[in-house]
């Protein structure tokens, strides 16, 4: 077999990999949010309280690929279910921050616990070095995609 047809198998092989990986974990995810009754954006929004304590709809719209208006949406939904709390900025009324809800503290938490959980079950048997390897051509990706969504 020639050099270019082995650099077309290989990445043949790698667009399966890669398609065959991100079945595996959207299906997790899927399955885990969903056994608590939630949408995958749901369980997005509610994680990133885990590394602020406030955010505003501008900041998670930032934050996730979605609109400002779905994730107004979501808020709505998770202020119903009592995991969000709005709160009025006292100097600027105009602005609403949202915070966790004790019981959503407790179920982000949770399903954060649960996801790394279904991470080491899926990692099982790749070494520390494999793993970095894996990282770093991951965000090799990640970043081509942003250039290729930039053109």
């Amino acid at each position: 077999m020639g050099e270019l047809e082995n650099g077309q198998d290989n990445r043949a092989r790698f667009s399966h990999a890669l398609t065959n990986l991100v079945d595996v974990v959207a299906k997790g995810r899927a399955a885990l949010v969903a056994s608590h009754n939630l949408a995958s954006i749901e369980f997005d929004v509610l994680t990133l309280f885990l590394s602020r304590e406030e955010l505003t709809v501008s900041d998670i719209a930032r934050s996730l690929p979605v609109s400002p208006s779905r994730v107004s949406r979501v808020v709505t939904q998770l202020v119903e279910l009592n995991l969000l709390r709005r709160r009025r900025s006292r100097s600027d009324r105009r602005v609403v921050r949202l915070t966790l809800t004790e019981q959503g503290t407790y179920f982000a938490h949770h399903l954060q616990n649960r996801s790394l959980d279904y991470d080491e079950v899926i990692a099982e048997g790749i070494g520390e070095e494999e793993m970095a390897r894996f990282v770093e051509t991951s965000a090799r990706i990640v970043s081509n995609f942003a250039k290729l969504v930039r053109r």
